[in-house]
């Protein structure tokens, strides 16, 4: 399986000891490692006939995808419309459903 090597920006550990990292390897679905870009390297020099591809951040932060399976539009919409001291309306939820940033 192919190895991703990613560095040259900060990566977000969620680790409150050490926060950020230069870089982290990642094959499959799993991180093998995350550290300085030395550890990362030597961690993908041990792994015996593995292709790895390197992305650099240019400077960019990388964290995890932080998922979750709900969303409560109405309180959405509702907190949305407070702040203006605009009452809703039904047809205004549509546009709002269209503002919000979905990626897949």
């Amino acid at each position: 399986m192919e190895q991703l090597l990613v560095y040259g920006g900060k990566v977000w550990t969620g680790d409150s000891d050490k926060p950020f990292a230069e870089a982290l390897l990642v094959e499959g679905n799993r991180f093998i490692a995350v550290g300085t870009l030395e550890e990362v390297r030597n961690a993908a020099k041990k792994a015996e006939n593995k292709k790895t591809t390197e992305l650099h951040l240019n400077g960019n932060l990388v964290m995890p995808g932080i998922s979750d399976a709900h969303f409560h539009f109405t309180a959405f919409a509702k907190q949305r419309f407070m702040d203006t001291g605009r009452s809703i309306q039904r047809n205004e939820l549509g546009k709002t459903r269209k503002t919000l940033p979905f990626r897949a």
